[in-house]
């Protein structure tokens, strides 16, 4: 047997493995989304019946639930803003993330004792033990890896979006809507082209409509969002309805400004650009340029120090 063949076998298992738990909690998460739509839908409903996914989510939510934090309760506040910021707006979203840890940590686990058994007899037992702690390490780091990675992306994709949100409002605001009917408006418009944006709207409509003030529903979504930008704004609009000034001309010049700073934004990237492409071609390009030029040089050149050598 080759000596490779065990550690391909192991990071094969280790990515179907992977692969398949994705997909199964995929499919429950979904499933679960469209019985509690028909539950609400449907008065006739019965109660929900048992099965391996209600199994599974009553585990989950016993070992890993929130009231597992002893007590804390911003420990609970704060995993559950990350998630949202990462674009998971369930209330379980951080108890199936702990679990996801967990569950990684375990698949890492066992393809590290799969692959420091493929090590041949003579290694030293501290470098299998190395190979299993570093394989559980990266089980628990990757879905750490995996919500932050999420977070940036959502955050620049909210950025890119934010001036064309400006747009709408500004538009609903100059039709004579209030700034709480102008933002009902927009979640249906958005609600195809951005649909982490349009569910912030949909939660900051709610809590408007649940009592909370205008200004606090909207600094907490600017607080989910986690966009200066949408700190800025909320800064605006307290200044404009506290001095009574027009929220549609503040929201222009505000507008205005976002579209100047995606702007610039563009133009740092593209500066940027000659400098990020320094290594590729220097790696990749450069060695191949070279030789195709010089290698018909070194096909006549090659014999001819040969032929020196031995005459």
């Amino acid at each position: 047997m080759a000596e490779w063949l065990p550690v391909v076998l192991t990071f094969a298992v280790f990515a179907v493995v992977t692969a398949g738990a994705f997909g199964l909690i995929a499919r429950w998460h979904a499933v679960a989304r469209i019985e509690r739509r028909l539950q609400t839908t449907s008065p006739t409903a019965g109660p929900p019946e048992a099965g391996p996914r209600v199994f599974l989510t009553a585990i989950v939510a016993r070992y890993f639930g929130d009231d597992r934090q002893d007590g804390n309760a911003s420990a609970r506040s704060g995993a559950r803003l990350q998630m949202v910021h990462a674009g998971f707006f369930s209330a379980d979203s951080a108890t199936w993330f702990r679990f996801a840890r967990v569950a990684f940590a375990l698949v890492a686990v066992l393809a590290g004792f799969f692959l420091a058994a493929s090590f041949p007899t003579g290694d030293s037992f501290l470098l299998r033990a190395g190979t299993v702690l570093v394989a559980a390490l990266l089980g628990l780091a990757l879905p750490r890896v995996y919500l932050i990675r999420r977070q940036r992306r959502l955050v620049e994709a909210y950025r890119q979006f934010f001036p064309d949100f400006l747009d709408l409002l500004i538009v609903c605001v100059d039709a004579g809507l209030g700034i709480d009917a102008a933002l009902d408006r927009i979640v249906g418009e958005i609600g195809n082209h951005h649909r982490e944006f349009a569910l912030n709207l949909t939660w900051l409509s709610a809590e408007t409509k649940a009592g909370r003030s205008t200004i606090e529903a909207l600094e907490n979504f600017a607080t989910r969002l986690s966009l200066d930008e949408a700190q800025t704004m909320v800064l605006a609009l307290r200044q404009s309805l506290m001095l009574g000034t027009s929220v549609a001309s503040a929201l222009t010049i505000f507008s205005h400004d976002m579209r100047e700073r995606r702007l610039l934004r563009a133009e740092a990237e593209a500066n940027r650009l000659p400098v990020k492409i320094i290594a590729p071609l220097g790696l990749l390009i450069f060695p191949v340029i070279l030789l195709v030029v010089l290698f018909p040089a070194l096909v006549r050149i090659i014999p001819l120090l040969l032929s020196l050598r031995h005459g």
